[in-house]
């Protein structure tokens, strides 16, 4: 599956090693414009904006969320499902 970014000039590439019963809290070096989440593994993430937060947005395995970002940095927390897996953050910055 192909990942389109269509907006700014530089990347940051997190790889998160997330478990499925402790919250990690993602952050960026700089403010990103737009974020993608994957998962190496099959294996489904939570997406959380606090630690141990409810409600959640779940991404089935094998998926993948973009979404963009308005002159603020995200609260983002993730887990996944089960086990130990590594988890793919994406955030694009600048002009």
């Amino acid at each position: 599956m192909a990942t389109v970014i269509t907006s700014g000039t530089h990347i940051e590439v997190q790889n998160v090693t997330c478990n499925g019963t402790t919250d990690t809290q993602v952050t960026f070096t700089n403010t990103p414009q737009s974020v993608t989440i994957q998962c190496r593994d099959a294996v489904a993430i939570q997406i959380r904006d606090s630690d141990g937060g409810t409600p959640y947005y779940t991404l089935a395995s094998g998926g993948v969320i973009s979404f963009y970002l308005y002159n603020s940095s995200p609260n983002l927390w993730i887990r996944t499902s089960s086990g130990s897996h590594v988890v793919e953050v994406i955030g694009v910055y600048g002009d």
